[in-house]
């Protein structure tokens, strides 16, 4: 037994003076101070078995860099602050060496960043604020604005809206110091698409943009002048198809080149009159036609259609040529037809010994522009009337009268025909005896 005690004895002396006794009682040191290999001062928790940072301590480079914080495994990880040889500074969270989680860095020049971050790139939420005054505050992703954000400018213009890479782009509000606005589309900070731009005199122009400019489609307002553009544009100006209208009614509704009257056009004036003109570069090159009015101009207009949908049906089906000389032809046969029937009627009344007929005497029966033969064909029965209350007129006369009528003037207040001489009466026979 002394034997083994004096051997154990021995290997613990020969541990002790060789210094290893703390590795093999205290594998990790809690804090020390240490050069390392390539010219690094670390000062801290260290991993003596792996030989690297692990726990909280603080790392100076050759470099001039300084790190005071978290370590795992020989990197930055969790919470510290890191100081950069040009003046910057991070102060935030920590994963694999990088700039990760919640975290602010301040920029030599005074730039400033708060907000989230991901392997060492802004992205997330956060805020940046630029010495000259700028700030953007929103959505970031890799280092660039991107998302929901908004950017106010030093000097009092403020955008929201959407962000791609860095530049506005997507559906945002931009607004200048002096009020005016723009909303809509835009595009790699551009207004692109669909816009609405108010000035400050409320002057307002809704429609197409290309580039900043108003191309396309659009409607602009003037409210202090009263005017107002409908219309295409091109490079912000009036260019092809528009109505432009005026404060005092004046119309001009056609073409146009870059802003200036240029081609076929229709004048509406405020006292209602229209004029068809041609215009050559903003100067008046002929006047077609001029209406009084409207509604004379909507009347022609509406014949020209006319006229052209016969035109085209006609180019469509060929055979209403011989259809539509048909019937002109029945109505000239109906016309030749109604003229030997007039001209029958009033041979008739001739011989009746009839002039012309001058209207009906009776309110019932009166009628405007009526012709003999229409009036003929119409009323045979009052004829007879007629004539019997003129022949018991005349009997009447005659026998008032001591003195006989003579023969010619009875045979010509009498109709010519025999069966109606039959039907006078007794009287007068004994007086033409």
């Amino acid at each position: 037994m002394n034997c083994i005690f004096e051997i154990v004895d021995g290997i613990v002396e020969t541990v002790q003076d060789h210094g290893c006794i703390g590795l093999i009682i205290k594998p990790r040191v809690t804090y020390q101070r240490r050069w390392l290999e390539d010219g690094r001062r670390y000062e801290g928790e260290w991993d003596n078995v792996k030989r690297y940072p692990h726990g909280q301590g603080r790392m100076e480079y050759l470099s001039g860099e300084t790190y005071d914080g978290d370590w795992r495994e020989g990197k930055k990880e969790g919470v510290g602050l890191n100081d950069f040889p040009d003046g910057s500074q991070y102060d935030g969270d920590f994963e694999n060496d990088c700039f990760h989680g919640e975290g602010t860095f301040y920029a030599t020049n005074g730039d400033q960043y708060a907000g989230k971050w991901q392997h060492h790139y802004r992205h997330g939420t956060g805020q940046y604020t630029w010495t000259s005054g700028n700030e953007y505050k929103g959505e970031w992703d890799r280092g660039l604005p991107h998302g929901m954000g908004t950017m106010i400018w030093a000097d009092g213009a403020v955008y929201v809206g959407k962000w791609k890479r860095g530049f506005r782009h997507g559906i945002g509000k931009y607004t200048w110091v002096n009020g005016t606005y723009y909303k809509g589309n835009w595009y790699k900070d551009e207004q692109h698409g669909q816009g609405l731009l108010r000035l400050k005199d409320g002057t307002k122009y809704k429609g197409t943009y290309n580039m900043n400019k108003a191309e396309g489609y659009g409607v602009k307002i003037w409210p202090n002048d009263g005017a107002m553009y409908d219309g295409m544009w091109a490079k912000g100006k009036h260019h092809g198809q528009g109505k432009k209208s005026f404060a005092d009614g004046t119309l001009y509704d056609g073409g146009w080149h870059y802003g200036k009257p240029h081609g076929k056009a229709m004048l509406y004036y405020g006292d209602g009159r229209v004029m068809s003109l041609v215009m050559e570069h903003e100067k008046l090159k002929c006047a077609d036609n001029i209406w009084a009015s409207k509604e004379k101009y909507t009347s022609w207009v509406l014949q020209k259609q006319l006229e052209e949908e016969e035109k085209r049906a006609k180019k469509e089906r060929p055979d209403d040529g011989l259809a539509s000389l048909k019937y002109i032809q029945d109505e000239q046969d109906d016309l030749a037809a109604d003229a030997e029937q007039r001209a029958a009627e009033m041979e008739e009344l001739s011989q009746m010994g009839a002039s012309v007929y001058e209207g009906p005497q009776d309110e019932n029966d009166s009628q405007d522009n009526v012709s003999v033969s229409s009036y003929v064909s119409s009323n045979k029965t009052g004829k007879s009337r007629r004539s019997s209350r003129s022949r018991s007129s005349k009997v009447s006369k005659a026998s008032k009268n001591s003195n006989a009528p003579s023969a010619g003037s009875l045979s010509s207040s009498r109709p010519s025909s025999a069966a109606k001489s039959e039907a006078t009466t007794p009287e007068v026979e004994e007086d033409d005896s």
